[in-house]
């Protein structure tokens, strides 16, 4: 099984589909299964026997429909799963396709995907198995699992066939999908065959660098896509110029290429597939800025914890009785190569490292410019031949000291980064010039220091490069919608001075300090699309991809058990078998408390007895409809599983295995923060008018257990409701005609615009006429 390491896998199968389509069976490749074409499928609780694999087998009876199929993702043909408690585990397809010749065929091509695991036969021979435990061609029984989830069949997979299993004529590819559990969300199909007469040489490109990159530093890494359709690719080589840098058998294809020589390199990717045949990549070209200062220079630095006077940042100034290291310099991260000292207390740690460095300029005047890029965790100032250059993670416009903290943490984000700025050049003298750089905490208990610097002359001017990080495109907003937008900006030569965030060409929100967060509010009902926008310290302006997202009405949401209910419930170790989950089930001699349920955790309302397995809980709640939900949401504060069940139907459950539960069935590790209530949606349509019974079984994860929680709401979530709008119109003389769309709301007149001056008018349907009268009449539509 070989799956698409990258998009490209998939593009390089589905193009030879789109090239020969229809094509004959005299040409390189045949069509023999394409994409978006009808298959039969038997989707029941049965077993089918074991011939169902075979051409002959008879499949008139079953269903059809085209690729892609299953349910719970986005398909062309729905397909029936079995209920949502106890999903069908295996489903089975089959579909015919002719081969007038099969000796001029060289290979076959499959490419699929499957949720959750697949087999594939051939004219009754099974020619691949994956996800699904097991020897190739021994018998799958019906209710045998698949071994994972699989990727939610969002990834297509290709393999190869044995062409040896063709006949001439009709043949037929019988497909079994399994379930990883049986209440699996989702189930996908799709397919593709290709025959190929003659070995097709392997497809490859470049991922990474891109063309005309500038390095700032002598490490790359180098990234490639290849595929074979019809045999597999053997080796990839990476290649500077003529020189081989790298030889990989396997993906992903991906080298890192250190101690990078300064000037231009072109750049290729060679893949040679199983039969010999080789495919070279397009050239990239990149080019090793030379630096006055390169990364991972040799520094002296003191890091003793005693304040310096301002004369330590003078290009004189005598550091001769300093340490010295190679960048990076710093501690606790574990990529340094020098470590520096922090103190001898891990909770009161040194503040402020100092760092020099000396370096020789033969002709200042020709330098047109310099760029300095730094690495610093949390703050850190620059000074040039004792001249303060570059401020970055501290406060501006104030004294530093020695015991001066940095603005905030670096993070996650900005340990790795190199910030950019621009430096006069004028600063430079002809001889020696030193670099002196002040390194400062942003806290005594700090875990880490990182310090690195780059400085170079004469870079181009670039724009920046930023994108719209977050939130999720598939995330859904409500009106009026308040948004934070996360925006990653790196400008590889000069500083950057402001992000905004554009719709329309309006500035909705503008930050200046890394890292990079805007918050925009009100965001009406509709479709917008904003870009991130950010301007550096030359002036140039980039601007992002464009983010596109719709807000949409606030759905009606209904309560129907709020938190800190009342349940009955019940805590005497004993075994309930199944009967008790159902609405008509005498729980009278149950006791009775608010929740939060359990003990040992101090939340309690009502505390219940140790040293269960498993506690049982039922709430009965009244719903006078009408029922328009189309969700309901449970949130449920568990410790440790919980199984929930709505009106006798099981509907959910949480750290708790698939398949039956028993009475001393024991909860997986809970290694989530108890508080948690853990989200569960609910089917609407099993919500009924009238008294509905909602309940729960929590499991410990042993009878030993210090502690137990239970507490839940449970929410009905509706459509907005949607307003109709009341027109007036003209009717002749004297008259008005009053026009509305939907019978369920109420014509209301009033001669005031007072609140309880409002009647409904008698009889009123839409359209309504009414007559001209002295004064003033209003109207209004009411929903009852």
């Amino acid at each position: 099984m070989k799956p698409c390491t990258c998009p490209a896998t998939l593009r390089g199968f589905l193009m030879l589909l789109s090239l020969f389509w229809g094509a004959s069976a005299t040409e390189a490749q045949q069509i023999l299964i394409p994409t978006n074409t009808t298959w039969r499928y038997f989707s029941q609780s049965t077993e089918l026997p074991e011939d169902w694999r075979f051409p002959d087998y008879p499949d008139a009876d079953w269903a059809i429909g085209d690729t892609s199929l299953g349910f719970g993702k986005p398909v062309t043909t729905v397909i029936d799963g079995g209920p949502a408690a106890a999903r069908y585990p295996t489903v089975y397809f089959r579909r015919e396709f002719e081969v007038a010749d099969p000796a001029s065929l060289l290979s076959l091509s499959v490419a699929y995907r499957r949720d959750d695991g697949i087999s594939i036969s051939l004219n009754g021979v099974e020619n691949v198995r994956d996800g699904i435990s097991g020897t190739i061609g021994d018998l799958i029984p019906f209710t045998q699992l698949a071994a994972n989830a699989a990727d939610n069949g969002a990834t297509w997979f290709t393999n190869r066939l044995n062409v040896s299993d063709l006949v001439s004529g009709r043949n037929v590819i019988a497909v079994e999908i399994h379930q990883s559990s049986l209440t699996s969300s989702d189930l996908v199909f799709d397919f593709a065959l290709v025959g190929y007469a003659n070995p097709i040489p392997p497809s490859v490109a470049l991922t990474s660098p891109t063309n005309g990159l500038s390095l700032p530093t002598k490490t790359l890494i180098l990234t490639a896509n290849a595929n074979d359709p019809d045999d597999g690719v053997a080796k990839l080589e990476f290649f500077d110029g003529d020189t081989v840098l790298t030889e990989l058998t396997a993906p992903p294809f991906r080298f890192v290429w250190s101690e990078i020589p300064a000037g231009a390199h072109t750049i290729t990717a060679r893949a040679t597939d199983v039969g010999g045949l080789i495919t070279t990549s397009a050239p990239v070209t990149v080019t090793l800025q030379t630096a006055l200062i390169p990364l991972g220079s040799l520094w002296t630095y003191l890091d003793d914890g005693v304040p310096q006077g301002p004369e330590w940042r003078d290009a004189f100034y005598d550091d001769s009785q300093w340490n010295a290291g190679y960048g990076e310099l710093g501690y606790g991260d574990g990529d340094e190569a020098t470590v520096v000292n922090f103190g001898p207390d891990a909770n009161t740690k040194y503040i402020t490292t100092y760092f020099r460095h000396g370096f020789e300029v033969s002709n200042p005047t020709s330098l047109q410019s310099l760029t300095l890029g730094l690495r610093r965790d949390d703050g850190a100032v620059v000074y040039l031949n004792g001249n303060e250059v570059f401020r970055s993670g501290m406060e501006e416009d104030v004294d530093l000291l020695h015991e001066t903290l940095a603005r905030d943490t670096a993070g996650e984000a900005g340990e790795f980064i190199l910030f950019n700025k621009q430096v006069p050049p004028s600063l430079l003298v002809s001889g020696r010039n030193v670099i002196a750089v002040e390194v400062h905490q942003a806290a005594l208990t700090s875990s880490d220091l990182s310090f690195d610097l780059l400085l170079r002359a004469n870079v181009p001017t670039s724009p920046a490069t930023l994108s719209i990080t977050n939130p999720s495109p598939t995330a859904t907003f409500f009106a009026p919608a308040d948004i934070t937008f996360g925006i990653d900006a790196y400008d590889s030569d000069s500083s950057i001075i402001s992000v905004e965030l554009v719709e329309d060409g309006t500035i909705l929100a503008e930050d200046r300090v890394f890292p990079y967060a805007v918050t925009a509010q009100g965001f009406a009902v509709g479709t917008h699309t904003v870009v991130a926008r950010a301007i550096d310290e030359s002036g140039v302006t980039a601007e992002s991809a464009p983010f596109v997202f719709r807000v949409l009405e606030l759905p009606v949401v209904t309560t129907l058990v709020s938190t800190g209910s009342v349940w009955r419930y019940l805590d005497d170790a004993s075994d309930q078998g199944t009967a008790w989950i159902e609405p008509a089930f005498d729980d009278s001699n149950w006791l009775e408390g608010a929740a939060e349920l359990g003990f040992g955790d101090s939340r309690e309302t009502t505390a219940l007895t140790s040293g269960a397995i498993t506690y049982y809980f039922r709430h009965a709640f009244a719903f006078d409809g009408p029922n328009n939900a189309t969700n309901l949401l449970v949130r449920v504060r568990r410790d440790d599983g919980v199984a929930l069940y709505l009106n006798g139907t099981p509907v959910g459950r949480s750290n708790l295995p698939d398949g039956d539960l028993l009475f001393d069935t024991p909860a997986g590790a809970d290694t989530d923060p108890e508080t948690d209530f853990r989200q569960i949606w609910i089917p609407a349509q099993l919500l009924l008018n009238g008294i509905n019974l909602l309940a729960a079984e929590v499991h410990q994860s042993s009878a030993a257990s210090s502690d137990v929680s239970f507490d839940l709401s449970l929410e009905a979530y509706a459509p907005p409701v949607t307003r109709p709008i009341l027109t007036l119109n003209r009717d002749g003389v004297g008259a008005y005609r009053l026009v509305w769309s939907d019978p369920s709301f109420v014509l209301e007149q009033s001669s005031l615009l007072e609140p309880a001056a409002w009647e409904p008018v008698a009889g009123a349907v839409s359209p309504y006429v009414v007559t001209t009268k002295p004064g003033s009449s209003f109207f209004r539509l009411r929903q009852p």
